[in-house]
């Protein structure tokens, strides 16, 4: 039977997607990417989405997660390989250091992109 494939909208040089998309290959997560320019994908990668960044994971049931955390957080539930995304023994750090890192680390990193 063949495996249901997700779709990753992305652009290049996004340490988001990139973040995304390590998690997706940790977890065997099956998918095709849908690769964008800068600034095009505002038009046409996430038309319909009320979206204008990525990265964006279209699942095969027709969720649409619109984060990367989000997107690490589906991986580690869905995905057996996934779990090790967030340790059960040290999960409340994990979390803690990904979120410190997406507000301060992440935002600094797109101002100087």
């Amino acid at each position: 039977m063949a495996q249901h494939k997700y779709r990753f909208i992305t652009i290049p040089a996004s340490h988001y997607v990139e973040k995304a998309r390590w998690a997706l290959d940790l977890g065997g997560v099956p998918y095709t990417e849908s690769k964008w320019p800068p600034v095009l994908h505002m038009l046409g990668s996430t038309a319909g989405l009320n979206r204008q960044s990525v990265p964006v994971l279209l699942t095969p049931d027709g969720k649409r997660l619109t984060d990367s955390t989000d997107i690490l957080h589906h991986v580690a539930v869905n995905y057996t390989a996934g779990a090790h995304l967030y340790p059960t023994s040290c999960r409340e750090e994990v979390e803690r250091l990904e979120a410190s890192f997406s507000k301060r680390l992440g935002v600094f990193t797109r101002v100087v992109a």
